[in-house]
């Protein structure tokens, strides 16, 4: 079975969903399975191969031998080729649909929101409380994350 997530920049929340999916799977002894992510902007991407808050949740879960090494941009191929697709948002299926002209198969949508440290950062003056605030949100992102994906890998194993 090939299980893709997207998002938009492969930065963060496919990224976090690759690495932990892959880990409770570990964990089963669940070994038949490929796990892949991509963004649907990820060819616009400055942030380097991963977010320093994506680094940070994975180094702090025990994640980071399950994450992949770089971030991808969401091909027509990816989508074909996965048994399932995981789209974060509406507009990542959207976007492959009208972009990439492919057809809604067997997918779910996560619904699970993006976290823009810029502004999260502009709301503080002192940048140490705005970096304390940047890993609260994407904390709390991530445990929905795993709440969401925890419902779906007990759905389909």
């Amino acid at each position: 079975m090939n299980l893709h997530f997207v998002c938009t920049g492969n930065i963060f929340r496919s990224r976090l969903a690759e690495a932990y999916v892959a880990s409770l799977l570990f964990d089963r002894k669940i070994r038949d399975v490929h796990i892949s992510s991509s963004g649907t902007l990820a060819h616009r991407n400055n942030n380097g191969p991963i977010a320093w808050y994506t680094l940070r949740i994975l180094h702090n879960n025990r994640l980071t031998d399950f994450m992949s090494p770089d971030w991808q941009k969401t091909t027509k191929k990816d989508i074909q080729e996965a048994d399932f697709v995981i789209y974060m948002k509406q507009m990542h299926l959207d976007h492959c649909q009208v972009e990439l002209g492919v057809k809604a198969k067997n997918m779910i949508i996560l619904d699970v929101d993006d976290v823009f440290p810029s502004e999260i950062l502009s709301k503080f003056e002192d940048r140490y409380q705005g970096e304390l605030e940047v890993m609260k949100e994407t904390d709390r992102v991530f445990e929905i994350l795993k709440t969401k994906l925890d419902k779906f890998i007990a759905d389909i194993f």
